[in-house]
C-alpha cells in the first residue's frame, strides 16, 4: 500500500478505511463510491479529517455507478455480504477492469472455510445477514482465491483479518 497513489473504496460508507488509509499513506488518494445518502454524511467526515483534497465521493449505487480507471488498489470491505450472490463475479470482473497493471483487489468481508467449520462467528454473521439480503451468497475462502484466479488475477491470498470473524482476500493484476 505505501508505493500505492489510488485507492478506489467500492461501497466504502462514510470513509473510515480512506480516512485511515489517507492519514497513513501521504502520497494516496482516494474515491468512494457509495450511495448519495451514505456519501452526504462521508463527505462531512472527509471534511472534519481535513482530507477533502485527497478523497472524493462517487454517489451511486455501486453495482451501476461508473468506477473510475486505472486504480492503484480496489477496496471492498463488507460489500460482498450486503450484495447478492450472483453479482460478486460481475464485481470481481469490474475491479479487474479497472485496476492499473499491478493494481491490488482487497476483498474484506465475513469469509468462512470452504469446509464450513468456522470461523463461528463469520457463519452467525452470514446466517443472521441472510434476513437483510435474502441474495446474499455465503462466502467461503476457497471460493473466493478459486474465482480471483479464474479472474487472471496473481498473487492470490485468502487470510484471516479480524481473527475469528473476517478474513482478506487478495491478488494482484498482472502487468
Amino acid at each position: 500500500m505505501s508505493t500505492a497513489s489510488t485507492l478506489l473504496d467500492v461501497g466504502g460508507g462514510t470513509g473510515a478505511f480512506a480516512i485511515t488509509l489517507c492519514q497513513t499513506f501521504p502520497g494516496l488518494s482516494a474515491t468512494i463510491v457509495d450511495f448519495p445518502n451514505v456519501a452526504a454524511i462521508g463527505a462531512e467526515y472527509v471534511k472534519d479529517a481535513g482530507l477533502e483534497g485527497r478523497i472524493a465521493y462517487v454517489p451511486g449505487n455501486a453495482l451501476e455507478t461508473e468506477w473510475p480507471r486505472d486504480q492503484d488498489v480496489i477496496l471492498m470491505s463488507y460489500l460482498f455480504s450486503g450484495v447478492p450472490g450472483e453479482r460478486h463475479e460481475e464485481m470481481i470482473a469490474r475491479a479487474h477492469d479497472h485496476l492499473a497493471p499491478n493494481g491490488r483487489l482487497l476483498i474484506h468481508d465475513f469469509v468462512v472455510s470452504a469446509d464450513r467449520t468456522g470461523p463461528k462467528l463469520a457463519a452467525l454473521w452470514q446466517l443472521q445477514h441472510t434476513a437483510f439480503t435474502p441474495h446474499a451468497r455465503s462466502l467461503d475462502d476457497a471460493w473466493l482465491a478459486d474465482t480471483l484466479e479464474a479472474h487472471k488475477f496473481s498473487n492470490v491470498a485468502v487470510e484471516p483479518m479480524i481473527p475469528g470473524m473476517t478474513m482478506l482476500a487478495q491478488g494482484t493484476k498482472p502487468t
